[in-house]
């Protein structure tokens, strides 16, 4: 996928290396600040404080950052990632829209 989406540096605020330079240069993917996975303790704390303890409605153990500077580019990586058989998306926001909460 030679996608324009930007990944964040580590230690670097808002700077951002482009995912088509990463596929160029494997190496600059040690710069990449990855998102955490949840911890354990967070994880159990809000299945409990916002699902009742059903632990299956936790849907964010794993986030990562991508800016885009289009629409487009969003749209096509969208799509990339709804068309990987290994990954299964369960919801997007849309902090754009006007309804979001």
């Amino acid at each position: 996928l030679d996608s324009k989406g930007l990944f964040p540096v580590i230690d670097e605020p808002g700077v951002y290396v482009e995912w088509s330079e990463v596929i160029k240069d494997p190496t600059k993917a040690r710069s990449i600040k990855w998102g955490k996975l949840k911890s354990p303790e967070r994880a159990i704390e809000k299945a409990f404080r916002s699902y009742r303890g059903d632990v299956s409605r936790i849907l964010d153990l794993a986030r990562q950052t991508i800016v885009f500077r289009s629409v487009h580019s969003l749209v096509q990586c969208l799509k990339a990632i709804h068309a990987d058989p290994e990954v299964i998306v369960e919801r997007v926001k849309n902090r754009m829209d006007p309804d979001f909460d």
